[in-house]
Protein backbone atom coordinates (compact mmCIF):
# COMPACT_ATOMS: atom_id res chain seq x y z
CA UNK A 1 0.00 0.00 0.00
CA UNK A 2 1.19 3.53 -0.56
CA UNK A 3 2.26 5.89 2.20
CA UNK A 4 -0.89 7.98 1.94
CA UNK A 5 -3.71 6.62 4.04
CA UNK A 6 -6.58 5.34 1.93
CA UNK A 7 -9.03 2.69 2.95
CA UNK A 8 -9.45 -0.22 0.60
CA UNK A 9 -12.79 -1.98 1.01
CA UNK A 10 -12.79 -5.74 0.48
CA UNK A 11 -16.32 -7.16 0.57
CA UNK A 12 -17.03 -10.86 1.08
CA UNK A 13 -20.33 -11.52 -0.61
CA UNK A 14 -22.66 -14.14 -1.98
CA UNK A 15 -26.43 -14.44 -2.21
CA UNK A 16 -26.54 -17.45 0.10
CA UNK A 17 -25.04 -18.52 3.38
CA UNK A 18 -22.88 -21.52 4.15
CA UNK A 19 -20.16 -20.82 1.58
CA UNK A 20 -17.48 -19.74 4.08
CA UNK A 21 -17.63 -15.94 3.75
CA UNK A 22 -17.07 -15.23 7.45
CA UNK A 23 -14.27 -17.78 7.86
CA UNK A 24 -12.34 -16.53 4.84
CA UNK A 25 -12.99 -12.88 5.74
CA UNK A 26 -11.45 -13.48 9.18
CA UNK A 27 -8.44 -15.28 7.72
CA UNK A 28 -7.92 -12.57 5.10
CA UNK A 29 -8.12 -9.83 7.74
CA UNK A 30 -5.58 -11.53 10.00
CA UNK A 31 -3.19 -12.32 7.17
CA UNK A 32 -3.30 -8.62 6.18
CA UNK A 33 -2.42 -7.72 9.77
CA UNK A 34 0.48 -10.16 9.76
CA UNK A 35 1.66 -8.33 6.65
CA UNK A 36 1.70 -5.09 8.69
CA UNK A 37 -1.48 -3.55 7.29
CA UNK A 38 -3.98 -1.87 9.59
CA UNK A 39 -7.34 -3.63 9.34
CA UNK A 40 -10.90 -2.96 10.49
CA UNK A 41 -13.69 -5.50 10.12
CA UNK A 42 -17.31 -4.57 9.50
CA UNK A 43 -19.98 -7.21 10.07
CA UNK A 44 -22.84 -6.05 7.86
CA UNK A 45 -24.63 -9.28 8.75
CA UNK A 46 -24.69 -8.22 12.39
CA UNK A 47 -28.07 -9.82 13.10
CA UNK A 48 -26.33 -13.16 12.71
CA UNK A 49 -23.00 -11.70 13.81
CA UNK A 50 -20.70 -14.58 12.90
CA UNK A 51 -17.65 -12.43 12.11
CA UNK A 52 -18.29 -10.18 15.12
CA UNK A 53 -18.53 -13.11 17.53
CA UNK A 54 -15.40 -14.75 16.16
CA UNK A 55 -13.35 -11.60 16.78
CA UNK A 56 -14.85 -11.17 20.24
CA UNK A 57 -13.98 -14.82 20.93
CA UNK A 58 -10.45 -14.12 19.74
CA UNK A 59 -10.13 -11.16 22.07
CA UNK A 60 -11.43 -13.23 25.01
CA UNK A 61 -9.19 -16.20 24.19
CA UNK A 62 -6.10 -13.99 24.11
CA UNK A 63 -7.06 -12.50 27.48
CA UNK A 64 -7.66 -15.88 29.11
CA UNK A 65 -4.50 -17.47 27.72
CA UNK A 66 -2.40 -14.32 28.13
CA UNK A 67 -1.55 -14.42 24.42
CA UNK A 68 -0.52 -11.43 22.36
CA UNK A 69 -2.12 -11.87 18.95
CA UNK A 70 -3.27 -9.22 16.47
CA UNK A 71 -6.97 -8.44 16.87
CA UNK A 72 -8.72 -6.28 14.24
CA UNK A 73 -11.19 -3.56 15.08
CA UNK A 74 -14.76 -4.79 14.58
CA UNK A 75 -18.04 -2.97 13.98
CA UNK A 76 -21.31 -4.89 14.25
CA UNK A 77 -24.09 -3.55 12.03
CA UNK A 78 -27.62 -4.96 12.46
CA UNK A 79 -29.91 -4.25 9.46
CA UNK A 80 -33.01 -5.33 11.43
CA UNK A 81 -32.63 -2.28 13.68
CA UNK A 82 -33.71 0.03 10.84
CA UNK A 83 -37.21 0.70 9.56
CA UNK A 84 -36.06 1.35 6.00
CA UNK A 85 -33.14 0.44 3.77
CA UNK A 86 -32.45 4.14 3.22
CA UNK A 87 -31.86 4.71 6.94
CA UNK A 88 -29.60 1.67 7.22
CA UNK A 89 -27.53 2.80 4.23
CA UNK A 90 -27.14 6.28 5.70
CA UNK A 91 -25.85 4.92 9.03
CA UNK A 92 -23.62 2.38 7.29
CA UNK A 93 -21.90 5.21 5.41
CA UNK A 94 -21.38 7.16 8.63
CA UNK A 95 -19.83 4.15 10.34
CA UNK A 96 -17.54 3.43 7.40
CA UNK A 97 -16.29 7.02 7.55
CA UNK A 98 -15.04 6.37 11.10
CA UNK A 99 -12.81 3.60 9.71
CA UNK A 100 -11.32 5.49 6.79
CA UNK A 101 -7.83 5.71 8.36
CA UNK A 102 -7.35 1.94 8.19
CA UNK A 103 -5.46 0.44 5.26
CA UNK A 104 -8.11 -2.23 4.68
CA UNK A 105 -11.77 -2.50 5.66
CA UNK A 106 -13.07 -6.08 5.50
CA UNK A 107 -16.86 -6.34 5.18
CA UNK A 108 -18.82 -9.54 5.72
CA UNK A 109 -22.29 -9.45 4.14
CA UNK A 110 -25.68 -11.08 4.51
CA UNK A 111 -26.28 -14.32 2.65
CA UNK A 112 -29.25 -12.89 0.78
CA UNK A 113 -30.10 -10.27 -1.83
CA UNK A 114 -31.21 -7.06 -0.06
CA UNK A 115 -31.04 -3.32 -0.89
CA UNK A 116 -28.41 -2.88 1.83
CA UNK A 117 -26.43 -5.83 0.53
CA UNK A 118 -26.48 -4.40 -2.99
CA UNK A 119 -25.21 -1.08 -1.70
CA UNK A 120 -22.38 -2.77 0.22
CA UNK A 121 -21.36 -4.63 -2.93
CA UNK A 122 -21.20 -1.32 -4.76
CA UNK A 123 -18.90 0.14 -2.08
CA UNK A 124 -16.26 -2.54 -2.58
CA UNK A 125 -12.86 -2.01 -4.16
CA UNK A 126 -12.62 -5.78 -4.49
CA UNK A 127 -15.55 -8.16 -4.09
CA UNK A 128 -14.67 -11.72 -3.10
CA UNK A 129 -17.30 -14.44 -3.55
CA UNK A 130 -16.58 -17.89 -2.13
CA UNK A 131 -18.30 -20.77 -3.90
CA UNK A 132 -18.37 -24.42 -2.87
CA UNK A 133 -18.76 -27.49 -5.09
CA UNK A 134 -22.54 -27.48 -4.57
CA UNK A 135 -24.72 -27.01 -7.69
CA UNK A 136 -26.83 -24.68 -5.51
CA UNK A 137 -23.88 -22.31 -5.33
CA UNK A 138 -23.16 -22.54 -9.03
CA UNK A 139 -26.80 -21.76 -9.89
CA UNK A 140 -26.35 -18.26 -8.44
CA UNK A 141 -23.65 -17.58 -11.02
CA UNK A 142 -25.08 -19.34 -14.05
CA UNK A 143 -28.67 -20.45 -14.68
CA UNK A 144 -28.34 -24.24 -14.63
CA UNK A 145 -31.92 -24.88 -15.78
CA UNK A 146 -31.43 -22.86 -18.95
CA UNK A 147 -28.18 -24.71 -19.65
CA UNK A 148 -29.98 -28.05 -19.29
CA UNK A 149 -32.74 -26.89 -21.62
CA UNK A 150 -30.03 -25.82 -24.09
CA UNK A 151 -32.00 -22.68 -24.78
CA UNK A 152 -28.87 -20.48 -24.82
CA UNK A 153 -25.75 -20.62 -26.94
CA UNK A 154 -23.93 -18.65 -24.25
CA UNK A 155 -23.91 -19.28 -20.51
CA UNK A 156 -26.92 -17.46 -18.98
CA UNK A 157 -26.29 -15.37 -15.86
CA UNK A 158 -27.60 -16.57 -12.50
CA UNK A 159 -29.35 -14.18 -10.11
CA UNK A 160 -26.24 -13.25 -8.13
CA UNK A 161 -24.16 -12.65 -11.26
CA UNK A 162 -26.91 -10.33 -12.50
CA UNK A 163 -26.88 -8.42 -9.22
CA UNK A 164 -23.10 -7.94 -9.19
CA UNK A 165 -23.18 -6.87 -12.83
CA UNK A 166 -25.71 -4.15 -11.97
CA UNK A 167 -23.68 -2.90 -9.00
CA UNK A 168 -20.55 -2.80 -11.13
CA UNK A 169 -22.36 -0.59 -13.66
CA UNK A 170 -23.71 1.63 -10.87
CA UNK A 171 -20.26 2.06 -9.33
CA UNK A 172 -18.73 2.91 -12.69
CA UNK A 173 -21.39 5.52 -13.50
CA UNK A 174 -21.62 7.12 -10.04
CA UNK A 175 -18.05 6.96 -8.73
CA UNK A 176 -16.12 6.45 -11.98
CA UNK A 177 -14.41 3.48 -10.34
CA UNK A 178 -14.03 -0.14 -11.33
CA UNK A 179 -15.25 -3.00 -9.13
CA UNK A 180 -12.93 -5.99 -9.23
CA UNK A 181 -14.62 -9.33 -8.61
CA UNK A 182 -12.84 -12.47 -7.44
CA UNK A 183 -14.46 -15.90 -7.18
CA UNK A 184 -12.75 -18.21 -4.69
CA UNK A 185 -13.54 -21.91 -4.88
CA UNK A 186 -13.84 -22.92 -1.24
CA UNK A 187 -13.93 -26.27 0.58
CA UNK A 188 -12.54 -28.08 -2.44
CA UNK A 189 -12.42 -31.84 -1.97
CA UNK A 190 -9.01 -33.48 -2.13
CA UNK A 191 -10.43 -36.12 -4.47
CA UNK A 192 -11.16 -34.85 -7.95
CA UNK A 193 -14.78 -35.55 -8.91
CA UNK A 194 -16.86 -35.15 -12.05
CA UNK A 195 -18.82 -32.35 -10.34
CA UNK A 196 -15.60 -30.52 -9.47
CA UNK A 197 -14.34 -30.69 -13.06
CA UNK A 198 -17.75 -29.61 -14.41
CA UNK A 199 -17.87 -26.56 -12.13
CA UNK A 200 -14.31 -25.61 -12.99
CA UNK A 201 -15.12 -25.75 -16.71
CA UNK A 202 -18.25 -23.61 -16.33
CA UNK A 203 -16.54 -20.99 -14.14
CA UNK A 204 -13.63 -20.68 -16.57
CA UNK A 205 -16.09 -20.17 -19.43
CA UNK A 206 -18.20 -17.70 -17.46
CA UNK A 207 -15.34 -15.61 -16.02
CA UNK A 208 -14.44 -13.55 -19.13
CA UNK A 209 -18.11 -12.94 -19.95
CA UNK A 210 -19.14 -11.78 -16.48
CA UNK A 211 -15.77 -10.22 -15.72
CA UNK A 212 -14.57 -11.99 -12.61
CA UNK A 213 -11.20 -13.45 -11.69
CA UNK A 214 -10.82 -16.99 -10.42
CA UNK A 215 -8.59 -16.71 -7.37
CA UNK A 216 -6.55 -19.36 -5.57
CA UNK A 217 -8.79 -22.11 -4.18
CA UNK A 218 -9.12 -23.23 -0.57
CA UNK A 219 -9.28 -26.90 0.38
CA UNK A 220 -11.84 -28.53 2.64
CA UNK A 221 -10.01 -28.91 5.97
CA UNK A 222 -11.46 -29.37 9.44
CA UNK A 223 -8.79 -27.11 10.96
CA UNK A 224 -10.63 -24.02 9.66
CA UNK A 225 -13.79 -25.01 11.53
CA UNK A 226 -11.90 -26.05 14.66
CA UNK A 227 -10.08 -22.72 15.02
CA UNK A 228 -12.93 -20.45 13.96
CA UNK A 229 -14.93 -20.87 17.18
CA UNK A 230 -11.95 -19.48 19.12
CA UNK A 231 -11.45 -16.61 16.68
CA UNK A 232 -8.14 -18.17 15.68
CA UNK A 233 -6.71 -18.71 12.21
CA UNK A 234 -4.22 -21.08 10.62
CA UNK A 235 -1.63 -18.27 10.71
CA UNK A 236 -1.72 -18.02 14.51
CA UNK A 237 -0.46 -21.45 15.54
CA UNK A 238 3.10 -21.64 14.31
CA UNK A 239 3.68 -24.70 16.49
CA UNK A 240 1.27 -26.79 14.41
CA UNK A 241 3.28 -28.37 11.63
CA UNK A 242 0.92 -30.94 10.15
CA UNK A 243 0.76 -31.05 6.37
CA UNK A 244 -2.88 -29.91 6.43
CA UNK A 245 -2.01 -26.89 8.57
CA UNK A 246 0.96 -25.87 6.44
CA UNK A 247 -1.03 -26.26 3.22
CA UNK A 248 -4.01 -24.34 4.61
CA UNK A 249 -1.75 -21.50 5.69
CA UNK A 250 -0.16 -21.31 2.26
CA UNK A 251 -3.58 -21.26 0.58
CA UNK A 252 -4.67 -18.30 2.74
CA UNK A 253 -1.43 -16.46 1.98
CA UNK A 254 -1.88 -17.06 -1.75
CA UNK A 255 -5.49 -15.89 -1.66
CA UNK A 256 -4.57 -12.76 0.31
CA UNK A 257 -1.70 -11.86 -1.98
CA UNK A 258 -3.96 -12.30 -5.00
CA UNK A 259 -6.57 -9.89 -3.59
CA UNK A 260 -3.97 -7.33 -2.51
CA UNK A 261 -2.34 -7.49 -5.95
CA UNK A 262 -5.64 -6.39 -7.51
CA UNK A 263 -5.81 -3.42 -5.13
CA UNK A 264 -2.26 -2.41 -6.07
CA UNK A 265 -2.82 -3.01 -9.77
CA UNK A 266 -5.82 -0.71 -9.88
CA UNK A 267 -4.25 1.79 -7.44
CA UNK A 268 -7.25 1.85 -5.11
Amino acid sequence: MDAKKKSHIVVWGNAKGGVGKSTLALHFALQCMYEKLSVACFDADGDQGTLFRSIENRRQYCKQQNFSLPVPEIVRFCPSAYETAELSIKDLDLLLQTLENFDVIVIDTQGSDTPLGRYVHQKSSVLVSPITESPLDLDLFVNIREIQEQSHLTLPFGSYAHMVWEQRLNKASQAQEHLEWVVVRNRISHQISRTQLHMEKILKSLAPRVGFHIGPSIGDRSIFRELFSYGLTVMDRDGLTTLAHITARQEIKSMTQYILSLLKKNKY
